[in-house]
C-alpha cells in the first residue's frame, strides 16, 4: 500500500452511503474520516466511527460517491459539494 507522503486527507461523507458494517444501525447521516493511504483497489482510512476503523478500507467508488459536505439536511446530504482538507506538516 502507499501512504500520502505524510499528508492525510480529511473528508466529509454521507455516512450511510459508506455501507460500513461496523457502524451502529445504518450509520451516521454525516461523518468525517481520514484517508491515510491507498492500494490498487481501496482508500485506506482511519475511521473513528467504529472500533475497527484503523486502516479500514473503502473501495474507491464507495468513498468517492459518499463524499459530500453537510448542507443542513439528512434528506439532501447527497447534494452537498465534494470537499476535502489536505493536512500538510
Amino acid at each position: 500500500s502507499s501512504d500520502l507522503s505524510g499528508n492525510p486527507i480529511i473528508i466529509p461523507a454521507a455516512g450511510q452511503q459508506l455501507g460500513n458494517p461496523y457502524f451502529t444501525g445504518a450509520g451516521p447521516p454525516y461523518h468525517m474520516l481520514v484517508i491515510t493511504g491507498y492500494d490498487s483497489k481501496n482508500f485506506i482510512t482511519n475511521d473513528v466511527g467504529t472500533r475497527r476503523g484503523q486502516n479500514y478500507k473503502y473501495s474507491y467508488d464507495v468513498l468517492i460517491n459518499a463524499i459530500h459536505d453537510w448542507n443542513g439536511s439528512t434528506q439532501t446530504i447527497g447534494t452537498g459539494p465534494k470537499r476535502m482538507l489536505i493536512v500538510r506538516p
